[in-house]
């Protein structure tokens, strides 16, 4: 960290929450879920800074059930009730507080005694995150507001104060040496979401179940509208059928998007590392599928979370880059997993900016170590709408160097919703490279499988610029 910076001090004096319920376009199936319907959370930070002036930073995150608690015992309704306990209880510990900081400060005074108040309650260590992530976000978003800095140059300039003290296994000096290379590109690729409910042409889509908002509901459809190079493949634990059904992908790229690459998310559907290794050995066995098993860029968490980093994976590693998403529930656990035998993590901005950021220095200090780079980080979606959540996401994704994202919001969602048409009309015009309109609706604009990042590169705070809530009720926590 560079000594001639002064970090700003600053305090945190309210926040506040707000709610949207958002209708899916259609539904979408992750391992043994089917949603159709979410909940959007917005989080309002009112931050001091250290002249006494104030300034007020923004995030928003959906509240998708069964993802960050999978218990068959639970309801949806239970799932988002946790979600918001740990927003609720993560704001009053920041608001308590009451002592100046850096923004990291506020993170590390807290981040721990968060977890273990929430494991008090029986919320699991990602409904954890969830709370803190999104009320750390709102910090950063408020820092960049005030200093009219966009976040990955408050990030370079190291001024939100980050240092080891959550992660000693790694020296502040690499830290340093990381983030102020950080540099984030024009643009990224846009790796698509194929659910396994979705149709794969346009022949399979029943008449009744046709939409007719102009959008692309099939894969041929989604290629041909908008140029993806890059896919995300839901997968289950019955082998049989996922050979099936990824031959008839396989086919549809090779149709009509014969440089594809492919990323396989098994959402903790094995029991065990012997599922996933058969799977692989026989696609390698399948004459028609040996292209499709080199072009597939690694397996995401094929692991029940509950075992995974208890048990030795490189068997299964030897075969494909194996990483860990739903894993990923502490800032120690991509230190576990590597040990085991996973080279990848997943970023989400719903586990923290913090912990993305860490574990691209982990990244760093481990491949410096090697001569082929293997441990990687990779940027994914859970189903986040347009305008902030996916801009915040955007941004932490590119400032970390993924140079490709899953994005499925857009798909499952259309356009941006919980905002007034004043709000709408300004995200495309300070953003009119990532959105444009159509039929009333503001939607993201991929071209040639690729979103332009320059508006959200230049927005002073955490990705956005403009203003978010005036159509919300809002509710004061701390």
């Amino acid at each position: 960290m560079d000594s001639n910076i002064d970090i700003p001090l600053v305090r945190i004096l309210r926040i506040d929450a707000a709610e949207h319920a958002i209708n899916l376009r259609m539904p979408f199936k992750f391992g043994a879920s089917i949603v159709k319907q979410v909940n959007q959370l917005f989080v309002s930070v009112l931050v001091e800074m250290p002249g006494g002036e104030t300034v007020t930073g923004i995030s928003s995150e959906l509240m998708v059930p069964k993802w960050f608690d999978k218990s068959p015992s639970l309801d949806n309704e239970t799932n988002i009730a946790h979600l918001r306990r740990s927003v609720e209880l993560a704001s009053t510990a920041y608001c308590k507080d009451g002592k100046a900081g850096t923004v990291f400060d506020h993170h590390v005074k807290h981040v721990d005694d968060h977890e273990r108040r929430c494991a008090e309650e029986g919320l699991r260590p990602l409904v954890a995150s969830y709370g803190i992530a999104l009320i750390d976000r709102a910090i950063i978003d408020g820092l960049g507001k005030a200093f009219d800095l966009p976040a990955h140059m408050l990030v370079r300039q190291n001024l939100l104060g980050i240092d080891n003290r959550t992660t000693p296994d790694l020296a502040n000096t690499q830290i340093d040496e990381t983030l102020t290379s950080l540099d984030p590109q024009p643009y990224i690729h846009v790796r698509h979401t194929i659910g396994m409910l979705d149709a794969l042409s346009k022949e399979e889509i029943a008449a009744e179940e046709r939409l007719s908002d102009g959008l692309p509901q099939s894969l041929d459809q989604v290629i041909e509208r908008y140029g993806h190079r890059y896919f995300k493949i839901k997968i289950g634990n019955d082998n049989e059928a996922n050979i099936i059904r990824l031959r008839k992908i396989s086919a549809v790229f090779e149709e009509m998007v014969p440089d594809y690459f492919a990323s396989l998310d098994a959402n903790e559907q094995y029991p065990d590392q012997q599922g996933p290794i058969d799977l692989i050995k026989r696609l390698r066995e399948t004459a028609d599928m040996e292209k499709f098993v080199n072009r597939i860029l690694y397996l995401e968490q094929p692991i029940d979370r509950d075992v995974a980093l208890t048990r030795d994976i490189k068997e299964l590693a030897a075969l494909v880059p194996l990483e860990i998403d739903e894993s990923d529930a502490q800032m120690e656990s991509f230190r576990t997993a590597q040990s085991l035998g996973y080279t990848g993590v997943s970023s989400k901005s719903c586990k923290g900016f913090y912990r993305s950021l860490l574990n691209r220095v982990r990244c760093d200090v481990m491949n410096n170590k090697t001569d082929d780079e293997p441990f990687f980080m990779t940027a994914e979606d859970l189903t986040t709408p347009g305008g902030l959540p996916v801009q915040q996401d955007l941004a932490l994704a590119s400032l970390i160097g993924c140079t490709h994202i899953e994005r499925n919001g857009h798909h499952y969602i259309q356009g941006m919703h919980a905002v007034t048409d004043i709000e709408r009309a300004a995200f495309v015009d300070h953003h009119g490279d990532l959105y444009h309109n159509s039929n009333g609706v503001s939607l993201l604009s991929i071209k040639d499988g690729k979103l332009s990042l320059a508006s959200v590169h230049n927005a002073p705070g955490l990705g956005y610029e403009g203003t978010v809530g005036d159509a919300l009720n809002w509710r004061q926590l701390s």
